[in-house]
């Protein structure tokens, strides 16, 4: 009497072994022991070289171009919503962080508290004209009417 082996409906073929051990074709060893399979691409030293790249404000694709890999397999292993990719995130966001404190503690020069304000509040501190949108009405800045009101006063 021979064994009778199940097979799938569809094509006539034995079904996988689900759940039981299974030997690598090539080398002969157990599957979760073998290295002769393809490497993987996302590993430690890429995620390294993502986070050095991230860490410096760098773009996705520049950090995928330094870390050597494609921008299709970061999205892979760092989908958005993942903590992975909340994580290059909040790296990506520290320069920010750095030039904003920078600027904050050069507010004591003059010029620096100048362009801070200018940047800031555009509204009340920039130098430029304004059009509401009449064609015969313009707003001018204080700041301006102030230097045109000096300069006439000197002439």
């Amino acid at each position: 009497m021979t064994k009778k082996t199940k097979q799938h409906p569809n094509t006539g073929v034995a079904p996988p072994n689900k759940g039981k051990k299974m030997k690598c074709g090539r080398c002969r060893q157990w599957k979760k022991n073998c290295k002769c399979g393809r490497p993987l691409v996302f590993t430690e030293d890429v995620k390294k070289k993502l986070e050095q790249a991230f860490a410096i404000g760098c773009t996705v694709s520049e950090a995928c171009l330094y870390a050597d890999i494609s921008n299709a397999l970061f999205y892979l292993h760092a989908p958005k919503g993942s903590i992975l990719f909340d994580e290059f995130q909040r790296l990506r966001d520290n320069p920010i962080l750095k030039a904003r404190s920078t600027v904050v503690a050069a507010l004591g020069d003059a010029e620096t508290a100048k362009w801070y304000l200018k940047n800031k509040r555009n509204q009340e501190f920039n130098e430029r004209v304004v059009r509401d949108g009449e064609p015969d009405r313009v707003t001018v800045n204080v700041e301006l009417q102030r230097k045109v009101k000096k300069a006439l006063e000197d002439l």
